[in-house]
Protein backbone atom coordinates (compact mmCIF):
# COMPACT_ATOMS: atom_id res chain seq x y z
CA UNK A 1 0.00 0.00 0.00
CA UNK A 2 2.93 2.62 -0.33
CA UNK A 3 2.07 5.57 -2.39
CA UNK A 4 3.98 8.60 -3.64
CA UNK A 5 2.64 11.83 -2.51
CA UNK A 6 4.02 14.63 -5.19
CA UNK A 7 1.24 17.07 -4.18
CA UNK A 8 0.58 18.85 -1.33
CA UNK A 9 -2.49 20.99 -0.29
CA UNK A 10 -3.24 23.18 2.59
CA UNK A 11 -3.14 21.55 6.07
CA UNK A 12 -6.09 20.19 7.45
CA UNK A 13 -7.34 21.89 10.85
CA UNK A 14 -7.41 19.46 13.73
CA UNK A 15 -8.92 21.71 16.03
CA UNK A 16 -12.35 22.30 13.78
CA UNK A 17 -13.28 18.29 14.50
CA UNK A 18 -15.52 17.39 17.10
CA UNK A 19 -13.97 15.24 19.70
CA UNK A 20 -15.72 12.27 20.20
CA UNK A 21 -16.03 11.38 24.23
CA UNK A 22 -18.40 7.96 25.10
CA UNK A 23 -22.26 8.54 25.08
CA UNK A 24 -21.97 11.68 22.82
CA UNK A 25 -23.36 12.22 18.92
CA UNK A 26 -22.20 14.05 16.36
CA UNK A 27 -24.20 15.53 13.61
CA UNK A 28 -23.26 15.32 10.08
CA UNK A 29 -25.41 15.84 7.65
CA UNK A 30 -24.92 14.02 4.15
CA UNK A 31 -23.13 15.84 1.08
CA UNK A 32 -25.40 16.97 -1.95
CA UNK A 33 -25.26 15.41 -4.73
CA UNK A 34 -6.91 -4.66 -4.61
CA UNK A 35 -5.13 -1.96 -6.41
CA UNK A 36 -6.63 1.25 -7.06
CA UNK A 37 -3.31 3.54 -7.60
CA UNK A 38 -3.02 5.82 -10.37
CA UNK A 39 -1.28 5.93 -13.90
CA UNK A 40 1.22 8.91 -13.36
CA UNK A 41 1.18 9.90 -17.12
CA UNK A 42 -2.59 10.61 -16.22
CA UNK A 43 -3.07 12.80 -13.29
CA UNK A 44 -6.59 13.86 -13.64
CA UNK A 45 -7.54 16.30 -10.95
CA UNK A 46 -9.84 13.19 -9.01
CA UNK A 47 -6.05 11.22 -8.89
CA UNK A 48 -4.50 14.25 -7.37
CA UNK A 49 -6.74 14.69 -4.77
CA UNK A 50 -7.47 11.35 -4.15
CA UNK A 51 -3.48 9.70 -4.55
CA UNK A 52 -1.61 13.26 -4.57
CA UNK A 53 -2.62 14.89 -1.40
CA UNK A 54 -1.45 15.10 2.17
CA UNK A 55 -4.76 13.64 3.51
CA UNK A 56 -3.56 13.51 6.85
CA UNK A 57 -0.81 16.45 7.43
CA UNK A 58 -2.15 18.25 10.36
CA UNK A 59 -2.69 15.35 12.56
CA UNK A 60 0.21 15.73 15.23
CA UNK A 61 -0.54 12.88 17.75
CA UNK A 62 -2.54 9.53 17.84
CA UNK A 63 -5.99 10.14 17.41
CA UNK A 64 -8.65 7.81 16.09
CA UNK A 65 -10.87 9.20 12.69
CA UNK A 66 -14.30 7.61 13.32
CA UNK A 67 -16.76 6.83 10.30
CA UNK A 68 -20.31 5.96 10.27
CA UNK A 69 -20.66 3.20 7.45
CA UNK A 70 -24.55 2.82 6.10
CA UNK A 71 -25.51 0.35 3.88
CA UNK A 72 -29.22 -0.15 2.43
CA UNK A 73 -31.04 -1.14 -1.13
CA UNK A 74 -33.08 -3.67 -2.29
CA UNK A 75 -30.14 -5.90 -3.09
CA UNK A 76 -28.25 -7.32 0.06
CA UNK A 77 -28.85 -6.84 3.64
CA UNK A 78 -28.89 -3.16 5.43
CA UNK A 79 -26.98 -2.38 8.32
CA UNK A 80 -24.98 0.52 10.16
CA UNK A 81 -21.60 0.44 11.44
CA UNK A 82 -18.60 1.73 12.08
CA UNK A 83 -15.42 2.54 10.51
CA UNK A 84 -12.24 3.28 12.35
CA UNK A 85 -8.84 4.53 10.75
CA UNK A 86 -5.82 4.57 13.70
CA UNK A 87 -3.30 6.86 13.67
CA UNK A 88 -1.13 4.51 15.73
CA UNK A 89 2.36 6.99 15.25
CA UNK A 90 3.47 10.27 13.86
CA UNK A 91 6.97 9.89 12.79
CA UNK A 92 9.63 12.87 12.15
CA UNK A 93 9.42 13.19 8.71
CA UNK A 94 5.40 13.82 9.13
CA UNK A 95 3.99 10.57 7.77
CA UNK A 96 1.99 8.14 9.87
CA UNK A 97 1.61 4.67 10.92
CA UNK A 98 -1.85 3.55 10.27
CA UNK A 99 -3.77 0.73 11.00
CA UNK A 100 -8.01 0.04 10.22
CA UNK A 101 -11.03 -1.53 11.20
CA UNK A 102 -13.72 -1.91 8.40
CA UNK A 103 -16.94 -3.06 9.71
CA UNK A 104 -17.44 -4.89 12.40
CA UNK A 105 -18.99 -8.63 12.53
CA UNK A 106 -20.01 -11.04 9.74
CA UNK A 107 -19.45 -7.80 7.55
CA UNK A 108 -15.87 -6.90 8.72
CA UNK A 109 -12.88 -6.87 6.06
CA UNK A 110 -9.38 -7.64 7.59
CA UNK A 111 -6.83 -4.82 6.18
CA UNK A 112 -3.23 -4.63 6.73
CA UNK A 113 -1.85 -1.88 8.43
CA UNK A 114 0.01 1.03 6.63
CA UNK A 115 3.95 2.70 8.10
CA UNK A 116 5.00 5.70 6.70
CA UNK A 117 2.23 7.10 4.91
CA UNK A 118 0.41 10.12 3.78
CA UNK A 119 -3.07 9.27 2.69
CA UNK A 120 -5.91 8.43 4.15
CA UNK A 121 -6.32 4.67 2.73
CA UNK A 122 -10.38 4.93 3.71
CA UNK A 123 -11.64 5.34 0.39
CA UNK A 124 -9.43 2.46 -0.82
CA UNK A 125 -11.10 -0.06 1.67
CA UNK A 126 -14.44 1.50 0.85
CA UNK A 127 -13.52 0.86 -2.77
CA UNK A 128 -12.55 -2.54 -2.00
CA UNK A 129 -15.59 -3.54 0.03
CA UNK A 130 -17.86 -2.09 -3.02
CA UNK A 131 -15.79 -3.80 -5.11
CA UNK A 132 -16.34 -7.32 -3.12
CA UNK A 133 -19.83 -6.82 -3.02
CA UNK A 134 -20.31 -6.29 -6.96
CA UNK A 135 -18.41 -9.82 -7.18
CA UNK A 136 -20.72 -11.41 -4.77
CA UNK A 137 -24.07 -9.94 -6.51
CA UNK A 138 -23.04 -10.49 -10.23
CA UNK A 139 -20.08 -13.36 -9.93
CA UNK A 140 -18.26 -10.93 -11.95
CA UNK A 141 -14.15 -11.05 -11.68
CA UNK A 142 -13.53 -8.13 -9.08
CA UNK A 143 -10.24 -7.18 -11.70
CA UNK A 144 -12.92 -5.66 -14.04
CA UNK A 145 -14.50 -3.69 -11.19
CA UNK A 146 -11.26 -2.18 -9.81
CA UNK A 147 -9.97 -1.27 -13.35
CA UNK A 148 -13.12 -0.10 -14.04
CA UNK A 149 -13.04 2.04 -10.86
CA UNK A 150 -9.52 2.98 -11.69
CA UNK A 151 -9.67 4.10 -14.94
CA UNK A 152 -12.73 6.22 -14.69
CA UNK A 153 -10.78 8.15 -12.32
CA UNK A 154 -8.11 8.94 -14.37
CA UNK A 155 -10.30 9.93 -17.17
CA UNK A 156 -14.06 10.24 -16.99
CA UNK A 157 -14.04 12.22 -13.73
CA UNK A 158 -15.69 15.32 -12.51
CA UNK A 159 -14.23 17.55 -10.10
CA UNK A 160 -17.28 20.05 -8.99
CA UNK A 161 -17.00 22.90 -5.68
CA UNK A 162 -19.35 21.12 -2.88
CA UNK A 163 -20.58 22.80 0.32
CA UNK A 164 -21.70 20.19 3.37
CA UNK A 165 -23.08 20.84 6.69
CA UNK A 166 -21.10 18.95 9.85
CA UNK A 167 -21.23 19.28 13.31
CA UNK A 168 -23.44 22.75 13.20
CA UNK A 169 -21.58 24.62 10.34
CA UNK A 170 -21.18 24.67 6.63
CA UNK A 171 -17.93 23.51 5.00
CA UNK A 172 -17.04 23.77 1.62
CA UNK A 173 -14.90 21.39 -0.10
CA UNK A 174 -14.66 19.46 -3.31
CA UNK A 175 -16.83 16.66 -4.60
CA UNK A 176 -15.30 14.04 -7.10
CA UNK A 177 -18.00 12.17 -9.10
CA UNK A 178 -17.83 9.28 -11.38
CA UNK A 179 -19.68 6.80 -13.20
CA UNK A 180 -17.27 3.88 -13.83
CA UNK A 181 -20.20 1.53 -15.41
CA UNK A 182 -21.91 3.65 -17.37
CA UNK A 183 -21.72 2.83 -21.40
CA UNK A 184 -19.61 5.38 -22.12
CA UNK A 185 -16.72 4.53 -19.64
CA UNK A 186 -17.00 0.65 -20.45
CA UNK A 187 -17.14 1.15 -24.10
CA UNK A 188 -13.58 1.46 -24.12
CA UNK A 189 -13.06 -2.19 -22.68
CA UNK A 190 -12.58 -5.16 -24.99
CA UNK A 191 -15.43 -6.38 -25.66
CA UNK A 192 -17.89 -3.94 -24.24
CA UNK A 193 -20.95 -5.09 -25.50
CA UNK A 194 -20.68 -7.99 -23.74
CA UNK A 195 -20.05 -6.85 -20.84
CA UNK A 196 -22.12 -3.68 -20.62
CA UNK A 197 -24.72 -6.41 -20.49
CA UNK A 198 -24.05 -8.63 -17.91
CA UNK A 199 -23.32 -5.36 -15.78
CA UNK A 200 -25.74 -3.12 -16.75
CA UNK A 201 -27.44 -2.56 -13.85
CA UNK A 202 -24.94 -0.67 -12.56
CA UNK A 203 -24.67 1.72 -15.22
CA UNK A 204 -26.02 4.02 -13.31
CA UNK A 205 -24.03 3.52 -10.18
CA UNK A 206 -22.52 6.97 -9.23
CA UNK A 207 -19.75 7.41 -6.88
CA UNK A 208 -19.44 10.37 -4.85
CA UNK A 209 -15.58 11.33 -2.59
CA UNK A 210 -16.40 14.58 -0.42
CA UNK A 211 -13.19 16.38 0.40
CA UNK A 212 -12.07 19.01 2.37
CA UNK A 213 -9.23 20.41 4.32
CA UNK A 214 -11.69 21.22 7.12
CA UNK A 215 -11.70 17.57 7.87
CA UNK A 216 -8.89 15.79 9.36
CA UNK A 217 -8.11 12.83 7.41
CA UNK A 218 -9.80 14.70 4.33
CA UNK A 219 -12.93 12.41 3.67
CA UNK A 220 -16.32 13.83 4.65
CA UNK A 221 -18.52 11.89 2.70
CA UNK A 222 -17.96 8.58 0.13
CA UNK A 223 -21.19 7.49 -1.54
CA UNK A 224 -21.78 4.55 -3.80
CA UNK A 225 -25.44 4.40 -4.85
CA UNK A 226 -27.03 2.41 -7.81
CA UNK A 227 -30.53 3.52 -8.94
CA UNK A 228 -33.31 1.57 -9.42
CA UNK A 229 -35.59 1.82 -12.66
CA UNK A 230 -38.45 2.96 -11.12
CA UNK A 231 -36.09 5.78 -9.34
CA UNK A 232 -37.33 4.91 -5.88
CA UNK A 233 -35.75 2.64 -3.37
CA UNK A 234 -31.70 2.32 -5.02
CA UNK A 235 -30.41 -1.07 -5.81
CA UNK A 236 -27.36 -0.21 -3.55
CA UNK A 237 -26.81 2.65 -1.57
CA UNK A 238 -23.19 2.63 0.59
CA UNK A 239 -22.47 6.33 2.56
CA UNK A 240 -19.23 6.91 4.84
CA UNK A 241 -19.74 9.49 6.49
CA UNK A 242 -17.07 11.40 8.87
CA UNK A 243 -18.07 11.86 12.39
CA UNK A 244 -14.97 12.63 14.41
CA UNK A 245 -12.14 12.32 16.34
CA UNK A 246 -11.44 10.21 19.04
CA UNK A 247 -8.33 11.43 21.13
CA UNK A 248 -6.55 8.67 22.37
CA UNK A 249 -5.21 8.29 25.96
CA UNK A 250 -1.71 8.82 27.00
Amino acid sequence: MKLKAVFTVAAVFLATAPVITPGASVHAEPAVAGDYTFDETNVSEANQLLFSTDHLESITEPVRLVYNFKRTGILGKSFDDEVFVNIKKVLPSGRKNISFRFLTGKNKIRFPSANGVKLNFVFQAFLENDVRQMQRQTGGNALFFRNRIRHALAGDSQVVDATFDFDGETHEGKNIIVKPFSKKSVAIVSGSEKLYSRFSKYAGKTYIFTMSDRIPGGFFQISAVTPSDDGNQPLTSEVLTFLGIKIKKK
